[in-house]
Protein backbone atom coordinates (compact mmCIF):
# COMPACT_ATOMS: atom_id res chain seq x y z
CA UNK A 1 0.00 0.00 0.00
CA UNK A 2 2.89 2.33 0.64
CA UNK A 3 4.50 1.47 -2.55
CA UNK A 4 1.12 2.16 -4.46
CA UNK A 5 1.42 5.49 -2.60
CA UNK A 6 4.37 6.61 -3.34
CA UNK A 7 4.07 5.47 -7.29
CA UNK A 8 0.97 7.17 -7.63
CA UNK A 9 2.93 10.56 -6.21
CA UNK A 10 5.95 9.58 -8.39
CA UNK A 11 3.55 9.20 -11.84
CA UNK A 12 1.33 12.50 -10.56
CA UNK A 13 4.73 14.49 -10.13
CA UNK A 14 6.33 13.39 -13.08
CA UNK A 15 3.33 13.67 -15.50
CA UNK A 16 3.60 17.42 -13.75
CA UNK A 17 7.22 18.47 -14.67
CA UNK A 18 6.59 16.71 -18.11
CA UNK A 19 3.74 19.25 -18.81
CA UNK A 20 5.34 22.13 -17.14
CA UNK A 21 8.24 21.68 -19.18
CA UNK A 22 6.40 21.03 -22.52
CA UNK A 23 3.36 22.78 -22.71
CA UNK A 24 4.09 25.87 -20.12
CA UNK A 25 7.95 26.69 -20.56
CA UNK A 26 7.71 24.77 -24.28
CA UNK A 27 11.49 23.67 -23.63
CA UNK A 28 10.86 21.48 -26.79
CA UNK A 29 9.24 23.78 -29.18
CA UNK A 30 10.62 25.26 -32.65
CA UNK A 31 11.70 28.97 -31.65
CA UNK A 32 9.38 31.00 -34.38
CA UNK A 33 11.80 33.89 -35.42
CA UNK A 34 9.33 35.98 -37.27
CA UNK A 35 9.47 39.72 -38.38
CA UNK A 36 8.18 41.55 -35.71
CA UNK A 37 6.86 45.57 -35.63
CA UNK A 38 7.19 47.47 -32.64
CA UNK A 39 4.93 50.16 -32.49
CA UNK A 40 5.64 53.97 -32.08
CA UNK A 41 6.36 55.40 -28.52
CA UNK A 42 8.85 56.02 -26.01
CA UNK A 43 11.49 53.99 -23.73
CA UNK A 44 11.76 55.60 -20.44
CA UNK A 45 15.08 54.09 -19.20
CA UNK A 46 18.60 54.24 -17.30
CA UNK A 47 21.97 53.07 -18.16
CA UNK A 48 23.98 50.11 -17.05
CA UNK A 49 27.81 48.96 -17.78
CA UNK A 50 29.33 46.43 -16.21
CA UNK A 51 29.41 42.55 -15.73
CA UNK A 52 26.22 41.38 -17.70
CA UNK A 53 25.82 38.66 -14.68
CA UNK A 54 25.76 41.90 -12.32
CA UNK A 55 22.29 43.00 -13.88
CA UNK A 56 19.88 41.59 -11.64
CA UNK A 57 20.10 43.59 -8.37
CA UNK A 58 20.02 46.95 -11.20
CA UNK A 59 16.96 45.11 -12.92
CA UNK A 60 15.23 44.84 -9.43
CA UNK A 61 15.68 49.06 -8.19
CA UNK A 62 14.67 49.49 -11.95
CA UNK A 63 11.30 47.44 -11.30
CA UNK A 64 10.27 48.87 -7.77
CA UNK A 65 11.25 52.58 -9.22
CA UNK A 66 8.25 51.86 -11.33
CA UNK A 67 6.13 49.39 -9.42
CA UNK A 68 4.69 52.54 -7.80
CA UNK A 69 3.69 54.10 -10.96
CA UNK A 70 1.54 51.48 -12.67
CA UNK A 71 1.09 47.77 -12.75
CA UNK A 72 -0.04 47.42 -16.62
CA UNK A 73 3.81 48.80 -17.51
CA UNK A 74 6.10 46.50 -19.97
CA UNK A 75 9.53 46.88 -18.17
CA UNK A 76 12.58 46.34 -21.36
CA UNK A 77 16.20 45.96 -21.80
CA UNK A 78 18.13 47.24 -24.31
CA UNK A 79 21.41 45.59 -24.96
CA UNK A 80 24.43 46.62 -26.92
CA UNK A 81 26.70 43.91 -26.62
CA UNK A 82 26.89 40.39 -27.25
CA UNK A 83 28.02 38.91 -23.98
CA UNK A 84 29.47 35.73 -25.30
CA UNK A 85 31.83 37.78 -27.67
CA UNK A 86 32.93 40.97 -25.64
CA UNK A 87 36.44 41.44 -24.92
CA UNK A 88 36.06 43.30 -21.81
CA UNK A 89 33.23 41.46 -20.12
CA UNK A 90 32.99 44.18 -17.23
CA UNK A 91 31.58 46.77 -20.41
CA UNK A 92 28.25 45.26 -20.69
CA UNK A 93 26.16 48.13 -22.17
CA UNK A 94 22.54 48.10 -21.42
CA UNK A 95 19.61 50.01 -20.83
CA UNK A 96 16.75 49.10 -18.49
CA UNK A 97 12.99 50.72 -18.17
CA UNK A 98 10.16 50.13 -19.56
CA UNK A 99 8.47 50.64 -22.88
CA UNK A 100 5.40 53.11 -23.78
CA UNK A 101 3.27 53.19 -26.93
CA UNK A 102 2.03 56.47 -28.38
CA UNK A 103 -1.29 55.58 -26.61
CA UNK A 104 -0.05 55.34 -22.78
CA UNK A 105 -0.62 57.88 -20.16
CA UNK A 106 2.25 57.31 -18.16
CA UNK A 107 3.99 60.90 -17.34
CA UNK A 108 7.39 60.41 -18.08
CA UNK A 109 8.12 63.74 -17.65
CA UNK A 110 7.12 63.46 -14.25
CA UNK A 111 9.01 60.05 -13.59
CA UNK A 112 12.02 61.03 -14.60
CA UNK A 113 12.27 64.56 -12.51
CA UNK A 114 11.14 62.58 -9.24
CA UNK A 115 14.16 60.23 -10.29
CA UNK A 116 16.59 62.84 -10.25
CA UNK A 117 15.97 63.63 -6.75
CA UNK A 118 16.09 60.02 -5.93
CA UNK A 119 19.79 59.70 -7.03
CA UNK A 120 18.95 56.80 -9.75
CA UNK A 121 18.46 59.10 -13.33
CA UNK A 122 16.47 58.18 -15.86
CA UNK A 123 16.30 59.44 -19.07
CA UNK A 124 13.23 59.28 -22.07
CA UNK A 125 13.81 58.31 -25.39
CA UNK A 126 11.25 58.72 -28.52
CA UNK A 127 11.24 56.03 -31.50
CA UNK A 128 9.17 55.69 -34.57
CA UNK A 129 7.98 52.49 -35.50
CA UNK A 130 10.67 49.62 -35.44
CA UNK A 131 10.92 46.76 -37.82
CA UNK A 132 12.68 44.04 -36.30
CA UNK A 133 13.01 40.23 -36.23
CA UNK A 134 12.42 38.29 -33.08
CA UNK A 135 10.35 35.93 -31.10
CA UNK A 136 8.01 35.34 -28.53
CA UNK A 137 8.20 33.27 -25.32
CA UNK A 138 6.34 32.71 -22.25
CA UNK A 139 7.63 34.30 -19.38
CA UNK A 140 5.76 34.06 -16.00
CA UNK A 141 9.12 33.61 -13.94
CA UNK A 142 13.32 33.01 -13.79
CA UNK A 143 13.30 29.19 -15.11
CA UNK A 144 10.96 30.62 -18.21
CA UNK A 145 13.26 33.44 -18.70
CA UNK A 146 16.65 31.41 -18.71
CA UNK A 147 14.85 28.78 -21.20
CA UNK A 148 13.88 31.96 -23.50
CA UNK A 149 17.58 33.49 -23.28
CA UNK A 150 19.37 29.80 -23.85
CA UNK A 151 16.71 29.10 -26.95
CA UNK A 152 16.09 32.47 -28.27
CA UNK A 153 19.39 33.98 -28.85
CA UNK A 154 20.78 31.28 -30.97
CA UNK A 155 17.47 30.93 -33.15
CA UNK A 156 17.65 34.81 -33.67
CA UNK A 157 21.30 34.91 -34.77
CA UNK A 158 21.01 32.47 -36.97
CA UNK A 159 18.06 33.55 -38.54
CA UNK A 160 19.81 37.49 -38.82
CA UNK A 161 22.83 36.26 -40.35
CA UNK A 162 20.64 33.90 -42.89
CA UNK A 163 18.64 36.87 -43.91
CA UNK A 164 21.79 39.03 -43.56
CA UNK A 165 20.05 41.62 -40.81
CA UNK A 166 23.02 41.22 -38.28
CA UNK A 167 24.96 43.80 -39.60
CA UNK A 168 22.06 46.58 -39.21
CA UNK A 169 21.38 45.82 -35.85
CA UNK A 170 22.38 48.43 -33.40
CA UNK A 171 21.02 46.36 -30.34
CA UNK A 172 18.34 43.44 -29.11
CA UNK A 173 15.43 45.08 -27.39
CA UNK A 174 13.57 42.64 -24.54
CA UNK A 175 9.80 43.09 -23.23
CA UNK A 176 8.57 42.00 -20.54
CA UNK A 177 5.04 41.73 -20.41
CA UNK A 178 3.66 40.80 -16.80
CA UNK A 179 0.27 40.93 -18.26
CA UNK A 180 0.21 38.38 -21.05
CA UNK A 181 3.01 36.52 -19.28
CA UNK A 182 5.30 36.99 -22.52
CA UNK A 183 8.86 37.97 -23.23
CA UNK A 184 9.86 39.21 -26.71
CA UNK A 185 13.15 39.37 -27.78
CA UNK A 186 14.01 41.27 -30.82
CA UNK A 187 16.82 43.21 -32.76
CA UNK A 188 15.75 45.77 -34.60
CA UNK A 189 17.24 46.69 -37.60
Amino acid sequence: SLVVVVGAVVAVLSAWLVHYLVFKLKLFSKVLVRQIVVPKGQVICTSYQGLCRNMMPFVETVKRDFKSYSDKIKFCGLYYDNPDVLVDKANFRGEIGIILDEFDDFDAERFVKASHKSGFTYKTRRFEQLNSFGAKFPFFNGLALLVAIIKGYPALMKYGKEHKLVEQTGFSLEIYDHSSQQLTICFPY
